[in-house]
Order: structure tokens, then sequence, then C-alpha cells
């Protein structure tokens, strides 16, 4: 499975804590909120609100904030209208303000004269603000409060600190919690030898020679010479893994798919799946049943120097399947006599047979000796549940490797519709799934009570019945149409977007753009009928082939399209041009701003408008080239990879370590008992201690909110970085008031209350961890988007509210996604579009180095330079 590779976070005070400290679950209003809301050791009463004209000192600068008005402060406007105008979606003064009086009738049933009396208050008591001049907006930007981060690197990047007045956005891939089980097998090279061990196994082994140490929420061990299989630019490699990284989780996800693969990870733990706009990688905790994950469709090869022959390999798997201890059985006559005839030309004598009855058929045991026990070594000492792969085997040709599999498959398998291997060993098990991809084969798994099974079917049967029997197959072997072979229908829904978008969508008569003789073909059918799909699980390479070809036909065409619109000179040149062209002209009425009919009459207008056709031709067609040029990349991944279907996903208690690699270069590696790819708190924990030191220490003397949405927050890390800046660690977790948010509507709500806060606390930083976890989740689907968008909107809006009127900082982390088909730089995008790339004021970039090392980039800012700096993470905190 392919595995997104990575390398947690609660105690301070909280929002409704109880008296023991423990941050209590939500019951309605007063679990979100309760009594922490307030102050120790006074109540609302001590706090009036402030009215117009009163000053309020906040921190270390004074602001005049206006009395609020509520929409019940409208001449005209009752209870029961305030409620309608609520309902309708008209929560302040300022949006009644900005409404026309037909949508205020609407909304409120109300009179036109009583409408246009509410909108015209409305519109005189609205706060929109007062102007300033350019000297007092630099006058108030020279008293913005900076926090350090505790790196000075970091903070000359940031230009002195975390500043107040503005959000600073983190996102990255780094982070604890994202790993997987201790019992899951990984395959690795050490000094080019392939290794399939348990990754717990494998952080012990490196753990004894090399020692571990602190990081992060865990430890570390390095693993020199240590190399994972990865996917880099769309292309799986080897890759250098430079350690192991180790935590302990209370709760696991355990994951089953159709093909039998099991594979136990934490929720943060990335899996790249493919979804109707691609391929993505996706925390295993937003998996659902039906939702493909990938798996490597091949292993490079790594053959080193060793004296195996291919008829060594052969004898090898057949002994590994029917072999015990100084003799190996065959009840086929064929077999019994390859084996003879090779221990006589292989070890020079002639083998004693005992033959014996068994059922119908007569059962021959070969008795080897001494000098055949010695070659086949530890197998000899294995009982059935105790076997395995020879290394050796490993780093054999690929022509050794078929003949192992063949003679693996004559004594231990089945050939038939659906190709089986069976053993009793589950090392045995897994290593078999791994040999396979050696030679290009998947499979699929069946674990029963002592008893494992790969089951290979589809176009891979082929490969498999082409491999060197000693025996041809008894019975013809009939073709398979098993829907667990091939690759995950759901790429229809995206391939034929792509060709709706480029070269398939509105240009009339289907012969305009397919030759009648290939209209019968099955690729046809996917690309042009909504229905292909429903009712299939995947579809077949033979497809997807005939697909890719097609994009690259069409993507020369547009090349050459291209080139013609860029000489355009003439009308008649332009008439002949549209003529050939695979989309309407019509399409590039939006890039001139003119109705689509106008395209078509300008091509009888004059030689004057030919420019403006030419530029905005040229841009149409080069926008569908992209796009197409994506779908090419994406087909081609999806061909690098094999793919199997979520079957069940639950949670269960778990209580142990966990472990991951940590691989600088592609991010993943493969593992499990089936090959699968597998898959910023930190700087947020430190903040909330830093804002609390005093000015002369970089800090603001002041107190922190925490929100937290995933579970990220830890009391203990907070304890152990006020120690390293010398700050009492009780002290510091009561300046902290954190609260849980469980959903979109409870973090809005939140980040409301927490105005009530600041008036009352004082508050110089605002956390949200993550910004966008909860909308992700929430809102899942292109449908939802427009509304998801809007809600962080607002979201955003009122955090940047807040942060400007009382001089705070608002510090924001971000999920990312990567982007497989980006093939050259940083595939990783923060998530939330351009709704969140606008509002934030700063965006920083954090991405691991070697540990203890991680490296922080200005992504986006209005005014400090794109740069980076280097800072580490210990046990104290953040350092340089």
């Amino acid at each position: 499975m392919l595995q997104r590779a990575g390398a947690g976070r609660q105690g301070a005070r909280c929002f409704g804590n109880s008296e023991d400290g423990q941050v209590p679950e939500p019951a309605g209003a007063q679990g979100v909120w309760g009594q922490g809301s307030r102050s120790e050791g006074g109540d609302e009463d001590d706090h009036p609100r402030i009215k117009r004209g009163d000053e309020k000192v906040i921190g270390r600068h004074s602001l005049s904030e206006p009395k609020k008005r509520t929409i019940e402060s409208l001449p005209g406007v009752g209870e029961a209208i305030a409620q309608k105008l609520r309902d309708a979606g008209y929560h302040t003064i300022e949006s009644i303000a900005v409404a026309t009086v037909a949508e205020l009738q609407e909304a409120a049933e109300l009179g036109e004269a009583t409408a246009k009396k509410i909108i015209a208050a409305a519109r005189e008591i609205a706060d929109i603000g007062n102007f300033l001049t350019a000297d007092k907006v630099l006058e108030k930007r020279e008293k913005i409060g900076l926090i350090t981060t505790g790196s000075q690197q970091l903070d000359d990047l940031l230009g002195g600190g975390v500043e107040t007045q503005a959000i600073t956005e983190l996102f990255g891939e780094f982070g604890s919690g994202k790993c997987v089980s201790k019992d899951t097998p990984v395959y690795y090279l050490n000094d080019e030898r392939p290794h399939i061990t348990s990754i717990e196994d494998a952080y012990q082994h490196y753990g004894q020679i090399f020692g571990e140490r602190s990081f992060d929420e865990g430890t570390v061990v390095p693993t020199p010479n240590v190399k994972v299989l990865s996917l880099v630019n769309g292309k799986l490699q080897f890759s250098e893994a430079s350690h192991i990284y180790r935590e302990r989780v209370r709760r696991l996800l355990r994951i089953r798919t159709r093909g039998g693969r099991v594979v136990g990870l934490t929720h943060k733990h990335r899996l790249l799946t493919l979804t109707e706009e691609g391929l993505k990688w996706v925390p295993a905790g937003e998996l659902r049943a039906g939702s493909p994950i990938a798996a490597p469709a091949t292993i490079p090869g790594t053959a080193l120097p060793n004296s195996l022959s291919p008829e060594d390999g052969y004898f090898i798997g057949l002994y590994v399947a029917k072999g015990s201890g100084p003799k190996i059985l065959t009840s086929n006559r064929k077999i019994l006599r390859w084996v003879k005839s090779y221990i006589r030309r292989r070890f020079g004598f002639s083998p004693t047979v005992h033959t014996k009855r068994h059922g119908k058929g007569v059962v021959s045991h070969v008795v080897l000796k001494s000098s055949v026990m010695r070659f086949l070594g530890e197998l000899t000492k294995c009982s059935p549940s105790e076997k395995s792969v020879p290394p050796e085997i490993f780093t054999s040709p690929d022509n050794v490797i078929e003949q192992f599999l063949a003679g693996y498959i004559e004594g231990h398998g089945s050939l038939g519709k659906t190709i089986e291997l069976s053993t009793e060993s589950r090392r045995l098990f897994t290593e078999l799934s791994y040999l396979l991809l050696r030679i290009r084969v998947q499979c699929n798994g069946m674990c029963g009570k002592n008893r494992y099974g790969l089951f290979i079917g589809g176009e891979d049967r082929t490969k498999i019945i082409g491999l060197p029997f000693k025996s041809s197959p008894s019975s013809p072997v009939l073709s398979s149409n098993s829907v667990y072979f091939g690759y995950p229908a759901v790429l229809v829904k995206f391939l034929r977007r792509a060709y709706r978008e480029t070269f398939g969508g509105g240009r009339g008569p289907i012969k305009s753009i397919w030759p009648k003789s290939r209209s019968s073909e099955t690729f046809y059918h996917v690309l042009t009928r909504s229905g292909t799909g429903k009712n299939q699980a995947f579809i077949d390479r033979k497809t997807l082939l005939e697909i890719r070809q097609v994009f690259l036909e069409h993507l020369a065409l547009f090349r050459r399209l291209k080139r013609r619109a860029e000489e355009l000179s003439s009308h008649e040149e332009l008439r002949r041009l549209a003529g050939e062209l695979p989309f309407p002209l019509r399409s590039i009425a939006p890039r001139l701003e003119v109705k689509s009919g106008s395209v078509n009459n300008s091509l009888r207008r004059r030689s004057s408008e030919i420019h403006a056709i030419r530029g905005a031709l040229r841009a149409e067609i080069e926008g569908r080239e992209e796009k197409l040029e994506k779908a090419i990349a994406t087909i081609d991944s999806v061909l690098e990879l094999s793919w199997d279907v979520v079957e069940k996903k639950e949670e269960m208690e778990y209580n142990d370590y966990v472990y991951d690699f940590v691989v600088p270069e592609g991010h993943c590696f493969v593992g499990g008992y089936q090959p699968t790819l597998l898959h910023n708190t930190q700087l947020a924990h430190q903040l909330c201690v830093n804002v609390q030191l005093p000015p002369e220490q970089k800090g603001l003397s002041a107190k922190a909110i925490y929100i937290d949405t995933e579970n990220t927050f830890r009391p203990q890390r907070i304890r152990d970085m006020a120690i390293g800046v010398g700050l009492d660690p009780a002290e510091t977790l009561k300046n902290i008031y954190y609260i849980r948010s469980y959903n979109t509507d409870q973090q809005l709500l939140i980040a409301d209350k927490c105005e009530e806060m600041v008036e009352r606390e004082n508050i110089k930083l605002i956390i949200v961890d993550s910004l966008t976890a909860h909308f992700r989740a929430e809102f899942a689907g292109r449908g939802t988007l427009a509304d998801r968008q809007q809600k962080l909107n607002r979201h955003l809006m009122t955090l940047h509210r807040i942060a400007d009127i009382h001089d705070l900082a608002v510090v924001v982390t971000n999920q990312v996604q990567a982007r497989p088909d980006v093939f050259f730089g940083d595939p990783t995008r923060p998530i939330g579009g351009h709704i969140v790339a606008h509002s934030a004021t700063t965006r920083v970039y954090l991405r691991k180095s070697k540990p203890p090392k991680r490296i922080a980039r200005i992504f986006d800012s209005p005014n400090l330079p794109e740069r980076e700096a280097v800072f580490s993470i210990t046990e104290q905190g953040i350092r340089d």
C-alpha cells in the first residue's frame, strides 16, 4: 500500500474547564463555553460593556471601540421581525444597510414604507469605521506587537516575529501522528539488499546500532544506507529514508480492502487515493468504504551476484511449497522425473523415492541427502507456518524469480479461472505478494485461520500462465472478469471531464471528433456515455491505454492548431481554422468579453479584429492543452500503480507505539502485508508560551486562546517549552484558554465568542489548529465547494476583525494536499483555495529536513521577501 511518510499535542486552561483541569466533552452551549469564558474570581458584571467614546486599554495599546448595536435597536424592528430577518440571513445592521427594499420586504413580510425606514436607519448608524490618512495607518503599523518564535532565524524571516493585527498561516507536511502500527511489514533496501520485516523490528535493529533520541512527541533512530520504495514525480523509485520515527498512541484505525489488505494506521496517516479530480493524498480518517487506494504495480529489480541458476530457483520454490526436512513431495509424474534429473545433475546422486497412496492418487516422497540439505539451509528447519522466501531469491535475476514462482505454484497452487497460491505461513504470504511485484503481477489476499491465500486474475493471469512450468495446466484456463482487477471506475469521471473540457464538448456532430470506425470501441463509450462505470468497480489497462493514446493525438492536434492561430492574418484563415477546431469557436467569447453569438459574427467583420481574436484563440487552445497534459500525467501515474478498494474501516483501542519512515524525497513508502503506498503544531504551542514573555524577551506579557479542531493540543509539551524559556509551567498553563471544536458551526461560534474573552482577559494570541479540517470533512465534493468557501470566508473575516480591533495575533495551521501530477517542484499545496490565500496576511510553508531541523519559507506576504530559514525542534521547544 502506498503510504504517506511523516514524522500531537492535551491540560491547559480551557473554555468550559473543570476544576481538575481536564477538558470536558461538549454539552450544548454550556459545553462549548461554560464557566471558563469568564476570568477567575470575577463574574460578568465586573466587566461592563464599553460605551461609545470610552477608552479601553488592550495590552500596551489603546483603541476606541463603539458600543455594539443589534438589529432590534432599529426603529420598527421588534422581536418577531428580528427573528424573521435573522432566519433570512440578516444578522447585523450592516447586512440590512446594504439590502434592497424588495429583499427586506420579502424576508420579513414588511410593507414598503417600513422596509425603507429600517434600511435608512441602518445606513445611518451602520458601523463602517472611519477613514484614516495614510500617516495614521503608518503610525498604527509602528505600534504592532511581535511575538518571538524562539528561533532568531525564524524571527528574522518573519520580520521580527509573529505580528499582531494580522493572520499568519502555517502549513506543511510535518508533525507527529502520521504513523502505522508496529506490526506493519515494510520493504526496504540496506546496502542494496532487500528486506521485508515489521517496522517495529526495523526500528529496534537500527536503534541498537545507532541509538535513539527524542524528537517531536516521540523518538527517532537514524537509518543510514536505507532506501524505501517511494513515489517521486509520479514514478516509483527507491529513495533514502533518513530516520524511523516512533510515538505512542491510544487509538488506531484498521482498514480492510476488497483485495484482502489489512493495515493499521493513525487517522492522520495519508494514503494515495483517486477522485473525480485526480490523484490525492488523503488522511486515512477521511477515507470511506468504496474509496480506492493505491499500491505499487511493480518493485524495481535489485539483482545482486549469486550462484543460483534458474533450475535452482524452480527446485527451491517447489521445496518451499511441498518440502519438509529431508524430503520433498509430489503427485505429478512430470515434476517427479524433473526433480530426479535435477538432483543427479546438480548434486551427483540418484535420490531414493518412496510412494504412498493418498486417496485415489499416489504421492511420491523424494529423499534428500546432506548435500541438498546444506544447499537448502534454514529452509529444512522450518515448519509449514514458519516458511519464507530465501533472501537470495529476492536478489536474483527475473528468470530465477520466475522459476521459483513456477515451482511454488506447481507445488502448492492452482491454475484455473483465478490462480491461487496458498500457504500456512503469514510471513511467506507477505513475501510472495512482494515477490510477485518483481514480475509486475498484482494479487488479492485472503487471511483465514492458519491459512493464507493469494489470488491472481484479470490481465495478470496471463503472465502467470507464461511461467516456465514443468507440467502443463491440467485444464484450460478460463478468462477472468473479476471486478477486483484493473483501475478504479472513478477514474472514468475524471477522464470524461477532461474530455468534455478539452475536445469533446459541444462541438456538434460526433463525426467531427471521432472517426466512424472508432465509435464502437470501448474507450469511446467510456468517454461519451454517462452510464459507463456505474455498475463496475474497475476498467482494464487496455482501455486506459487507448484513452491515453486518444489524448496524446489531440494534444498534438492542439499544438499544431496553436501554431496556426499564432500566424492568423485574415478572416479567411480564421474561418478555415474554426472549421478544424475540436471545440466551438464561441468558447473564446469570455476572453473577448463579448456574447457567444458575437464571435461568429466577427468572422464577417473587418480584419482589425483579427489581432484580438488571434490572442483569445491562442489562450483558449493553451488552456485546453494544459488540461490535456494534466490528464495524461494523471493517467501515467495511475498506470504506474495498482489499485484496491476500502471495504471496511474501524477504530480500535491500541495503546502502543506507532512508527513512520522519514523520507525527505517522495515522503512516502511501501508497506503492509500486501504492498500498499503509505504516507505544524509545535510552533503553535511555542507561540502560546512565548506570548507570555515580557516585552524585553520579545513577548507581549499576555495570554493565549487555543482552538483545537483535530485534538492536537498537548499540555505536556507546553510544560516542557515553558521550562525551556524560564517560565513557571503551572502559571503558563493557566494563561492558555483551550477549547475543542467538533464541527464548522462550533468553530464559527467559538470565533465569535473569542471577542468576549479578549474583552475580559489580556489575550494577545489566538491559535486555530487547524483552520480547514472540519470544512474539508463536512463539505466533500465539488458540489459543496461554494458553500464551504462562503462559510470559510465568514470565519476568516471574523478572525481578521478581532485581530485588527484588539491588536492581537491570529495564527492558523492549515492542512495540505499533495498533487502527484506535479512533476517538478514541491507538489504540496495548502487547502482552502483563494479564500485562505487572500485572507492570510503572511503564509509560511514548513517542511522537514533531517531531524531535528525544519525549514520555513515565506510562501506569500505583502511586505516580506520570499526566502527560507532553518530552525530546530528540541525538547525545550523551537530553537535555532
